[in-house]
């Protein structure tokens, strides 16, 4: 869980898409609009969607 101010925030890809747009200089992301991002983007929601999910399902059956 992330909180930031009145923000809270507690699912993975939602929190680094936060830290990665409110901090740019940081680097944490690709710039927008970029091809790059796009492939951030696919690889963020492959890893809290996919990945995440199996990971679960093989460690708590």
């Amino acid at each position: 869980m992330l909180v930031d101010g009145d923000l809270v925030l507690y699912e993975t890809a939602a929190i680094c898409l936060h830290l990665a747009d409110t901090n740019p200089a940081s680097g944490l992301a690709p710039e927008l609009g970029t091809m790059e991002r796009a492939q951030f983007y696919k690889w963020l929601m492959w890893l809290t969607n996919t990945l995440q999910t199996a990971l679960i399902v093989y460690y708590y059956p």
